[in-house]
């Protein structure tokens, strides 16, 4: 059967499949075209302004993530989306807050805590870089990245024994 033109989610799980095979282009006109046909439908942002944010269309994924977050204003994964793109376009004060206001629809998620950690390193705000990295690490203790960055911000504090005493526990030393 042929699938309807208007079958917006059809076109969303083609852009996903399109992504997957790293057609990013591809993947980017079928999530307009879910767009296009479901204009309010989070995913179908969201997973326009991931593939952007991968092609490396910063302002066009700050546009696509705002959109999301409209839709839907609960989502705490596209406001860290959103804080992502932000702090790849090196404006700090506005991912800062976009980090902010995903932790605090989910204050679980490693991933916001990670992205606010680095934020906050850009801004020379080191000792909260530090607390959110270690609320990062205590969240996904498995995930390398919080443990680097603890790492690297101890490194900018002064305190290279405490780095070394980090990162070899995260490797098993």
């Amino acid at each position: 059967t042929t699938l309807q033109k208007e079958y917006a989610w059809a076109w969303n799980g083609y852009g996903l499949s399109l992504k997957a095979l790293g057609q990013l282009d591809e993947a980017i006109h079928a999530f307009k075209k879910a767009i296009k046909f479901q204009p309010n439908t989070l995913w179908h942002w969201y997973n326009l302004t991931d593939t952007l944010t991968e092609l490396g269309h910063y302002e066009d994924a700050v546009e696509s993530a705002r959109e999301a977050v409209r839709v839907d204003a609960s989502h705490a994964f596209s406001w860290a989306k959103l804080g992502q793109v932000l702090r790849y376009l090196k404006r700090f004060d506005e991912s800062l807050s976009a980090y902010n206001r995903s932790l605090a629809l989910h204050a679980e998620s490693a991933w916001a805590y990670n992205g606010k950690g680095i934020v906050l390193e850009q801004l020379g705000r080191f000792e909260e870089a530090l607390a959110a990295y270690q609320r990062a690490t205590a969240l996904a203790p498995r995930d390398v990245w919080p443990v680097y960055n603890q790492g690297s911000v101890l490194l900018a504090l002064g305190r290279p024994a405490e780095a070394v005493e980090v990162l070899q526990q995260a490797l098993g030393l």
